[in-house]
């Protein structure tokens, strides 16, 4: 990134400004930014659209926001609403919001304690999520935590090394007077260590496999040590 000086570009209330290369953006009203964008600082504050790219260090949607393309970013975080129609790529996603990713998010962490919904792939180093998602490819990470709640969560299929999936306390206790009973629903699941809660997957390959309450599993495959607990359901256990 251009580390020369660069020029402030502030939209308050209702306005319209081309791209270009600038030290902060902030969009406090209604606006729109036509062209690629390159800053330091963004934020939208109110309702922002982005007629092209966005590449940032420090990213900040609190209203609602529409990027036409793809974000890079080192940090970026969604605390209202977000439509991006390409990819996100960079270091740490923190969505407390909504998102839409029409693309791939690929980031070295990503935090979803809202909801999120993404088009294909995600691909992290760690991915935690206590709030609900979606993702209609492939969910690859070292390390998975997810902390089901209130909602259904989606993945075709996971790849990872550590794989958690437990019930958060308070869902629990709701589960336990039938007001709720969140899952997570995936075609595949596969990882060296795997803990299930609340799953519903047609097949579970792992080196070590935990199925624990909730649990409706049709294959389980494992190399090193299966276990069953509670309520958990398993049509065929393969040691392979």
């Amino acid at each position: 990134m251009d580390k020369n000086v660069r020029c402030e570009l502030r939209i308050n209330g209702c306005g319209s400004s081309k791209g270009g290369i600038f030290n902060t953006v902030k969009i406090n009203g209604a606006g729109k930014i036509i062209g690629n964008v390159i800053c330091r600082v963004f934020r939208i504050n109110g309702s922002g659209i982005i007629n092209g790219s966005l590449d940032t260090e420090d990213g900040k949607i609190n209203g609602s926001g529409i990027v036409e393309g793809g974000i890079k970013a080192h940090e970026f975080i969604i605390n209202g609403s977000g439509e991006i129609k390409g990819s996100i790529k960079g270091e740490n996603v923190i969505i407390s919001g909504s998102v839409e990713i029409a693309e791939n998010l690929d980031v070295q962490n990503v935090k979803i304690e809202g909801s999120a919904k993404i088009g294909h792939d995600c691909n992290a180093e760690i991915f935690y999520s206590s709030g609900s998602f979606e993702v209609q490819g492939l969910l690859n990470a070292d390390d998975i935590k997810i902390r089901l709640h209130d909602l259904k969560s989606q993945v075709t299929e996971i790849g990872g090394g550590k794989i958690s999936v437990a019930i958060e306390a308070s869902a629990g206790l709701k589960a336990l007077k039938n007001t709720v009973n969140p899952v997570l629903e995936s075609e595949v699941i596969e990882g060296d260590e795997i803990v299930l809660e609340n799953t519903i997957a047609k097949e579970v390959r792992g080196t070590n496999v935990t199925v624990g309450r909730g649990c409706e599993i049709d294959l389980v495959e494992y190399k090193g040590i299966f276990r069953k607990t509670g309520d958990a359901k398993v049509e065929e256990e393969r040691k392979v």
